[in-house]
């Protein structure tokens, strides 16, 4: 089976929403690099609803409409992909100096 069929089993068995969106995060970058930036959107755009300031719900949603190859007129995936990025690094800055 399938990475990306394993997230799926595991959003059927019901999980906390913090957990179903870090599912859907985690099924999006497999999806991706399947090729199938469609579906990776579409479950990019549903975590980033569920938890809108997660940046890697951000990263992720921004990764798929690179894929996608939207130009940048018609989405702000730059400044998502961008913010994601931003705040991961924001992130792994604070865990390192506790």
């Amino acid at each position: 089976m399938m990475a990306a069929e394993m997230y799926t089993v595991a959003m059927e068995l019901g999980p906390s929403s913090d957990d179903y969106a870090t599912l859907l995060a985690n099924r999006s970058l497999c999806l991706l690099r399947l090729e199938n930036g469609t579906m990776a959107l579409k479950d990019a755009t549903l975590c980033r609803m569920m938890r809108p300031n997660w940046p890697k719900a951000c990263y992720r949603q921004g990764a798929a409409f690179m894929r996608l190859k939207v130009k940048k007129q018609e989405s702000s995936y730059s400044i998502l992909y961008d913010h994601g990025i931003h705040r991961c690094c924001l992130l792994i800055g604070l865990r390192k100096s506790m």
